[in-house]
């Protein structure tokens, strides 16, 4: 048994080098589509990685360091593509949510002993970004696990992977379909990103940088498996290991569309909608998506009984 445990993580290891790589080269793609850096980013970000060697900054190195580990650990729990969740347990949204949540504490006190300027420059959406997104996930979550339990839909309405196995508007309404479109919109404005410019152009520290990478991958991560869970390989007359390599590069294809482009369109959007709010209003626009969608969806189980 303890042997069985050993080679499943030691299995994982080259997975989540996969998960990684891809993560910074989006990070990269992201900075010179929007940012205009030097191509040559990918490149230099890499080297900076394998030359890491630590330093005197030991105490906030190994916070940022655990935090990479909590966010990596959330790849493992979200299916892409025809793959099976690589830790597949019934109650993975409540692992999900615990490990993001765990990975905001730790990279903010990482930040706090790694840089005392730049700690006290986040602003207020740094210090809850995560918190932000874990609580919309969480929201979402719940609305689909009790649609799920009213329509009688199998699979457990606390694994991600039962959500994800059935596209939702093959079997609701329009008004789901509609709860599905704003829940889409919450996850865009709610996801963290890259953070603010102080964090991630500050290029000493090889942990924060994959951090960075992998809290900007993991929202367009979880839309495309909620949300646009299409898996072409079978349908191409692929089977086993050619259908598995395909349709987890068509999901990562997707995840780059998402966190390039249609993420932050929505994005802009939004800021401009609410830069135009009083203060205390701000958290209107992600309240209301998740109430609509939440309602959406109530309707909807209505309507179809």
């Amino acid at each position: 048994m303890i042997f069985t445990y050993f080679l499943v993580a030691l299995c994982a290891i080259p997975y989540l080098i996969t998960v990684l790589l891809i993560a910074l080269f989006l990070m990269s793609l992201d900075c010179i589509l929007h940012e205009k850096l030097f191509p040559t980013l990918y490149v230099n970000i890499l080297g900076r990685i394998v030359r890491f060697r630590g330093g005197s900054r030991d105490v906030s190195i190994k916070y940022l360091q655990l935090a990479c580990l909590s966010l990596t650990i959330v790849y493992l729990l979200i299916p892409m593509g025809s793959l099976r969740v690589y830790l597949d347990t019934p109650i993975d949204i409540i692992f999900i949510a615990m490990f993001l949540l765990t990975a905001q504490s730790l990279y903010i006190r990482g930040i706090k002993n790694f840089s005392p300027n730049i700690y006290q420059s986040l602003d207020d959406f740094e210090y809850s970004a995560m918190s932000r997104f874990a609580l919309s996930f969480i929201i979402i979550c719940s609305s689909l696990a009790f649609y799920m339990m009213s329509r009688g839909i199998p699979g457990d309405i606390l694994s991600l992977e039962s959500i994800t196995a059935m596209p939702y508007w093959t079997v609701v309404g329009k008004w789901g379909a509609f709860a599905c479109v704003s829940f889409f919109l919450l996850l865009a404005v709610t996801y963290p990103g890259r953070g603010g410019c102080r964090v991630r152009h500050y290029p000493e520290s090889a942990p924060l940088e994959v951090y960075v990478a992998l809290r900007a991958c993991v929202g367009p991560a979880v839309a495309v498996a909620m949300f646009a869970p299409w898996n072409p390989a079978m349908s191409l007359g692929l089977n086993r290991v050619a259908m598995y390599s395909f349709d987890y590069a068509f999901f990562w294809l997707k995840v780059a569309i998402i966190q390039l482009f249609i993420f932050p369109a929505i994005r802009t959007v939004y800021s401009l909608v609410e830069n135009k709010l009083p203060e205390n209003l701000r958290f209107a626009a992600p309240l209301s998506l998740a109430l609509i969608g939440a309602a959406g969806l109530y309707v909807d189980f209505i309507m179809l009984n």
